[in-house]
């Protein structure tokens, strides 16, 4: 028997630069994660975007090398 996901539970991927995420709805991101990449961003644009697009209490996740850290954060790394 096939395998279906309740629409509340489905899972799309993306690849789009983090400062121009115009294109998505203003909440409706559960989510972001960027593995190896988070060191390239322009964080003064980041949380701009981000706070347009993502729901309340919801994660996001950033990971890299051992020594990295965010300028101006540093509760984050």
């Amino acid at each position: 028997m096939p395998h279906t996901t309740p629409p509340s539970m489905e899972i799309t991927c993306m690849n789009h630069a983090t400062e121009e995420l115009n294109f998505l709805k203003t909440g409706s991101v559960d989510l972001v994660v960027s593995a190896q990449a988070a060191h390239w961003f322009d964080y003064a644009k980041l949380w701009v975007q981000l706070a347009h697009v993502l729901r309340k209490d919801v994660s996001v996740a950033f990971w890299g090398y051992s020594q990295f850290q965010i300028a101006g954060y540093p509760g984050l790394t």
